[in-house]
Order: C-alpha cells, then sequence, then structure tokens
C-alpha cells in the first residue's frame, strides 16, 4: 500500500476518529476502554510514521489475531454476571459491547501485517465496521459530533486516495504540481452528490412511530444517575438528591397578539406558565390529585369563556415531546362557571374549545396525548388582569381538607418560630401570632402566606442552588432542608413553603411549570426547559371585601446568583440545541418529527429566519464555482497549447504513412511514433513524441502550467520536423501514393 504523504496522513487519520467513535459509545458498558483506545492511537502513529518500514510475518500476525479472539472470549466468560447492563440481556445481545475492543485490536495487528493491495479498502472497512457499531451503542451528540467529523475525514481520505491512484494511472506525472491538487474538489463533489440523494430519501422515509432509541435501556443498563436535567414533570419526589443540570432545548414558543390581532411585546421578562398542580403529599412526594371529580360544587361542564375583542390573545405551540399543556399564570377563571378563554388553533384533527379533549381544573391536562406533533392554542386575558391573584371557584368541603393536610410533625412550631422571627412579619400579624389561638382566622391567611415567602426568598439564611442534598435521612425531606440544608433548587422551596402554609390551616398546593421568556422578535417568545419552576398557590380572603377566596400566587424561591458568563451560557445553549436537533432529527426521527418539519417549512417565519443562511450558502457556492473557473483559466492556455501541439505531431506524422492503433493512450500512441520515427532513421526526433505526451499528462492530470517560451520551442522543433519528413522524400503525396 504506497500513497502519497496526504493520502496516507488521511488514511491514518480515519482509523483514528473511527477508534475514538467506538469508544464514546461504548464508554457506559466498558468504561475501560480509554486505556486501550490510548494503545490504538500509538499504534495508528507509529504505523504511520514507520511507513511500512517494520512489518509481522504473515504467521505471526495470524497468531496474534487468534490470540486476542481467544482472549476475548475468555474476558467475556470471566465478566458473565458482572457487568450490570448484561444480566437481563440475552446472551446475542451481550456480546455486541464486547466487539468493539476485537475489532480495535484486529485493525491494529492488520496495520502491521504484510501490504497487499488490498489493504486500503480492508482498513477502511474494519474502521466503518467499529463506527457502525458506535451507532447502534450511542446516541448522544458527543458520539454525532466524533461521527460526523469521521465522516468528513473519511470522505476526504477516500477522495484522497483516488486522486493518489488516478495519479499512478497516469505514470508520465512528474514533478510537484503547480496548482493545488484536486483531491479535495473530487471528494466536495462526491459528498455533496450523496448528499442530494441521501438527505432527501432519509427526510421522505422516516422510521415507523417508536420509542424513542435509547441505547442504555435496550441493553439493560440501571445505572443510578446523580445528576437530571431540569424539564416538565407531573411528580415531585423529595428523596432524590444529585445535581440538576440546565437543559437548554425549546420547551414550547409563545406568540402575543393585542386585540386588533397584531404581534406586540405582551409578556414580562418573568412570566409564569402553569403546567400542573400538585395538591396530595404522601411519603415525601407531591403528586396530582387521580381524578378530578368531586373537587367542584355541582361539577358543571366546563365552556369557554370569552372575553370580549378587547383581551390579549396568546398563542402556545407546545410539542408533544414536552408532555403537558401550559397557560400564562394566574388563570382568569370564572366564579360562576367554570369556564376558560382557551381555545384550540391551527390545522389539527381538534376544532373547537380545548375543554372538549382537556381537563381544565384545576389546571388544564390532556385527557389523551393524541397522535399529534404538538399543541396548538390560544389564551385570552385582560389587560388589566392581576399578576399575583385570581378569584377560585367554590370547591367542596372534602377537597379543601386536602389542602391543609400536612403529615410532617412539628412543622407548625417551625412555621409560627419563623413569622415571630423575621424581619417580613409586620407588627399586627406578629401580636396575633403571640396569642394562644391554635389557628389564625382567614383574615390573617395572606400576611402570614406573603411574610413566609418573602422569609424564604430574601431573608439571606437561604440561597439557591441547582444541587439537591438531605443531611438528616430520618427526617421528613422538607424538614431537613428548613432546618439543616437551606440551599437547594426552587422545588425544595416551594414545598417548603406550602407545608409550613398547611401547617398553620392555609390551604395550599404546588404548581409546576415554567418562568421566564426569551424575545425572539417582536411579539414571538421561546420558552426553554430550563425555565422549568415551581411555585406556589394559596388559598386567601378575597381583598375586595366580599365573601369570595383568591388563589394568591408566591414565589418562594431566591434568586439565583450569577455565576456562568455570557459565552459559557451560549455554548450551553448550542450543546442543547444540538442534542434536541440530533435526537429529534437523526436518532428518533420519525413521522411525527417529519410532520413537524413540513408544518415548520410551511411557517413563512421560517423561511424568514432560514433566508440569511440560504443567500450564504449560495454566496458560498458561487465563490467556490469562481474559484474553481478560475483555476481552469489558469491552465486552460496551456490544455489548449499543448492539446494542439500534440495533436500537429499526429497529424504530420499520419500525412506520411504512419497509422496508429486504434483506442490508444496518448502515452500508446507517443510509444508508437517512437518506433515510426526510429524505422524511417530519424532519431534526432524520436523522443519529440514521449516530450509531448509528457507535458500532456502533466497539464492535464498533473494541473502544471508551461511556460509559453517551451510551447513555442516546441511549436519550432515541429517545424524542424515536417522540414526533415520533407527532405527525407517522405512527403504527404508519397505517402498518400
Amino acid at each position: 500500500m504506497n500513497l502519497d504523504r496526504t493520502a496516507r496522513a488521511l488514511h491514518h487519520l480515519t482509523l483514528a476518529l473511527a477508534g475514538v467513535t467506538l469508544t464514546l459509545a461504548e464508554l457506559p458498558f466498558i468504561p475501560w476502554l480509554p486505556f486501550g483506545l490510548i494503545v490504538y492511537l500509538v499504534l495508528i502513529l507509529v504505523a504511520h510514521s514507520l511507513r511500512g518500514r517494520f512489518l509481522l510475518p504473515e504467521w505471526a500476525a495470524n497468531l496474534l489475531a487468534v490470540l486476542i479472539a481467544t482472549t476475548a472470549g475468555i474476558y467475556i466468560f470471566l465478566r458473565s454476571g458482572a457487568d450490570l447492563w448484561a444480566d437481563d440481556v440475552p446472551l446475542p445481545a451481550a456480546l455486541v459491547p464486547y466487539l468493539g475492543p476485537v475489532l480495535m485490536a484486529l485493525l491494529c495487528v492488520r496495520l502491521f501485517r504484510p501490504r497487499s493491495t488490498d489493504d486500503f479498502w480492508l482498513l477502511q472497512g474494519l474502521a466503518l465496521l467499529q463506527v457502525g457499531l458506535g451507532c447502534i451503542l450511542a446516541s448522544g451528540t458527543l458520539f454525532a459530533l466524533a461521527l460526523l467529523l469521521y465522516l468528513v475525514v473519511a470522505g476526504a481520505a477516500l477522495a484522497a486516495g483516488e486522486r493518489y491512484r488516478r495519479g499512478k494511472r497516469s505514470a508520465w506525472v512528474s514533478g510537484p504540481p503547480v496548482l493545488p491538487t484536486a483531491w479535495l474538489p473530487l471528494g466536495l463533489r462526491w459528498v455533496v452528490g450523496v448528499a442530494l440523494l441521501a438527505i432527501p430519501l432519509f427526510l421522505l422515509s422516516p422510521r415507523s412511530d417508536q420509542p424513542d432509541w435509547d441505547p442504555l435501556a435496550g441493553f439493560g443498563v440501571r445505572a443510578q444517575r446523580k445528576e437530571s436535567r431540569t424539564g416538565f414533570s407531573d411528580e415531585l419526589d423529595l428523596r432524590r438528591t444529585g445535581r440538576l443540570v440546565p437543559d437548554e432545548t425549546i420547551a414550547f414558543t409563545v406568540q402575543t397578539r393585542d386585540g386588533q390581532g397584531r404581534r406586540r411585546d405582551l409578556l414580562p421578562a418573568d412570566a409564569l406558565f402553569r403546567g400542573s398542580v400538585l395538591d396530595r403529599y404522601e411519603n415525601s412526594t407531591w403528586r396530582v390529585e387521580a381524578t378530578m371529580t368531586g373537587i367542584f360544587a355541582g361539577d358543571p361542564k366546563p365552556e369557554f369563556l370569552d372575553l370580549g375583542s378587547e383581551a390579549i390573545e396568546i398563542r402556545f405551540l407546545v410539542p408533544r415531546r414536552t408532555h403537558g399543556l401550559f397557560l400564562l399564570d394566574p388563570l382568569p377563571l370564572s366564579s360562576d362557571k367554570k369556564r376558560l378563554p382557551v381555545r384550540l388553533i391551527g390545522e389539527t384533527a381538534l376544532k373547537g374549545p380545548i375543554t372538549q379533549n382537556v381537563e381544565v381544573y384545576p389546571t388544564p391536562r390532556p385527557t389523551a396525548f393524541l397522535n399529534l406533533p404538538g399543541y396548538r392554542y390560544a389564551q385570552y386575558v385582560k389587560k388589566d388582569r392581576s399578576l399575583d391573584r385570581t378569584r377560585a371557584p367554590r370547591y367542596r368541603e372534602s377537597y379543601l381538607l386536602r389542602l391543609v393536610r400536612c403529615p410532617v410533625p412539628d412543622l407548625e412550631l417551625l412555621a409560627r418560630g419563623m413569622l415571630l422571627a423575621s424581619p417580613f412579619t409586620t407588627p399586627e400579624l406578629r401580636q396575633a401570632l403571640q396569642t394562644n389561638e391554635p389557628e389564625l382566622p382567614p383574615r390573617w391567611w395572606e400576611a402570614m402566606a406573603r411574610a413566609l415567602k418573602e422569609h424564604l426568598a430574601r431573608s439571606g439564611e437561604f440561597r439557591y442552588s441547582l444541587e439537591s442534598q438531605r443531611s438528616d435521612l430520618e427526617l421528613d425531606p422538607t424538614l431537613d432542608f428548613l432546618n439543616n440544608v437551606r440551599a437547594g433548587p426552587c422545588d425544595r422551596y416551594a414545598s417548603a413553603l406550602a407545608l409550613l402554609l398547611r401547617s398553620l390551616g392555609i390551604p395550599a398546593r404546588i404548581v409546576k411549570g415554567y418562568r421566564g421568556v426569551e424575545r425572539q422578535r417582536e411579539g414571538e417568545y421561546i420558552v426553554r426547559q430550563s425555565h422549568a419552576h415551581a411555585w406556589v398557590e394559596a388559598l386567601v380572603p378575597a381583598d375586595d371585601g366580599s365573601a369570595e377566596y383568591d388563589w394568591l400566587t408566591l414565589d418562594p424561591t431566591p434568586e439565583a446568583a450569577s455565576s456562568i458568563s455570557d459565552l459559557a451560557r451560549w455554548l450551553e445553549r448550542t450543546q442543547s440545541g444540538g442534542q434536541e436537533f440530533f435526537r429529534e432529527l437523526v436518532v428518533n426521527y420519525n413521522a411525527r418529527s417529519r410532520a413537524a418539519v413540513l408544518e415548520r417549512l410551511q411557517s413563512s417565519d421560517t423561511w424568514l429566519y432560514l433566508s440569511p443562511w440560504l443567500v450564504g450558502a449560495v454566496l458560498v457556492l458561487l465563490a467556490l464555482w469562481l474559484v474553481r473557473q478560475r483555476r481552469r483559466a489558469l491552465v486552460a492556455p496551456a490544455i489548449q497549447g499543448i492539446q494542439g501541439l500534440y495533436g500537429r505531431l499526429l497529424t504530420l506524422l499520419a500525412a506520411r504513412g504512419w497509422r496508429a492503433e486504434p483506442h490508444g493512450t496518448p502515452q500508446e500512441l507517443a510509444q508508437q511514433a517512437r518506433h515510426w520515427l526510429r524505422q524511417h532513421s530519424m532519431t534526432a526526433w524520436e523522443q519529440l513524441p514521449i516530450q509531448l505526451a509528457r507535458l500532456l499528462y502533466q497539464v492535464r492530470y498533473g494541473r502544471q502550467r508551461v511556460a509559453a517560451n517551451e510551447l513555442r520551442l516546441l511549436a519550432e522543433q515541429l517545424d524542424r520536423l515536417e522540414a526533415d519528413l520533407r527532405s527525407q522524400g517522405l512527403s504527404a503525396s508519397k505517402s498518400r501514393a
């Protein structure tokens, strides 16, 4: 295997990247494989540096391959039952991850085996097997980046190898080319051609609508992860510990329009979007009530609530993968009928009010997730709506009793002590707390709720953290948080405030959803998974003096200290966006994903966003075409000049009786012309056909230029050759006779 320097470097770099790609895929299964990767990379570097000067005898290479296979079999036998991921996996599937190290070892043996003409393709085939195995075992974006890099370098290696082989077939190309070698344009042409064919076929033929591909679950991995990503869920388990990793993928998008249907910036930066209400606390876990039946007095059917033509319209597009529906909080509920100002919109299978397909109390949630790529619906709110309270419907007494149930002992004493010591407690409330009444009347509920919320958020005794910790495992997690840990994410603060309020007899529940928006353009926002949040609703007497009650929105979470730079945040969001793209449009691409892509492509906003990228791509292609045309222009005169001289030589000899073999190459025709001249005793000119053919190869295949004076000298030599042919009687007329 004799490749030039560029082709050899790309060839060995491709082999190295194949091992890196496979190692990234194998890490959850074989944690020690990175150490083997170091040996693998060193051996490839040695093979590249030695250039075939050290090779194992064929018998030794074969023996080494047998030893590797035997050792791998013994290792697998000894490890059977030791790896958790292989416990519940059939034996053929359990053997798959172990093939990776074997393939890497066999490739290294092949590098030092006696060379053959097929070595290039054999080694590239072994590398491709490694990458294919990695595609089975991985789905992460780090693997995706390594895979993309491997594909680029492998394409370049194949193009460089093909360019070298073409040059070898043109044996008369000698010397370094004046212009760069053409292997890169060759590779780019093939890459663009294959991509134009493969990408549309991939997008038009998605896989069947199966569960998301998770190789760890598919191979039985049951690792206990200490990290979890931010996002929405219908449960809050306070027993879990570990670190929350911000997930910067998009949860849903929002548009705001005024009463005339025009897009306007109408959302505050800290807007709340409710997704679920957790009102049941058992075994240190908050959950949603299993059924909404029996909550409301009378239980009328939900209806659409029309707020008039001046109401602000808020449009939501929630992908199915977000697993929930969300509305701007607080919800404006009707006190006389159970209605919501929400409608489904868009070209979907569902029409009319969202209440026909969604349970709306105490918060909207689908009765069943339908086979739609996403939910489109609009919520209407009044301009003068309250930002922290809304009128509560009339609930059954049994439901209100659930909202004051607090199974944590001694929490009432802690709540009273916190209120008495807090600087946010008013003197009137402090005096009322010092009485001997076991529970204060409802007129004090709002004051107590606001004081506890301010104490948790602003007293300085507590701090925000993405780390969920436990100090005393014997205590309830909330009591442990208030007494010992005093630091954690938003769910710890929401649970603490809700249980403190319940211990004082104030009905309270947790709301989970999102806080904050990221403005894209006027009237358009995105909400990311990192905006996931939890807060509290407390039932307090209405502030208008009526006998009604309001839901008071309370957010007890302290502000997080900004410890991350804008650049780091941008990199984090870029990584999360890449993860979302790779999983949705590559790993788990199915019919729903295709429908979502087609729907996005039909949107004028999408084309407005893509137009700068499309214009940039066109400009890049135009620049590449101009560079190609310029390079062609540099060698075009030389090609035309040498082709003219070569053609003149063949015409001149053919007119004097020389008969060329049909379908001959320029090199073969030059050799025949040389013999003809020698037979006619014109040895002084027998090197001229060879010289012209060599220059023709160098210009046409080697991309070399020929000086104008050299072409002039060759033209003069042809003139003298024609004169010699005439002087020796080899005229055109005699040859024809």
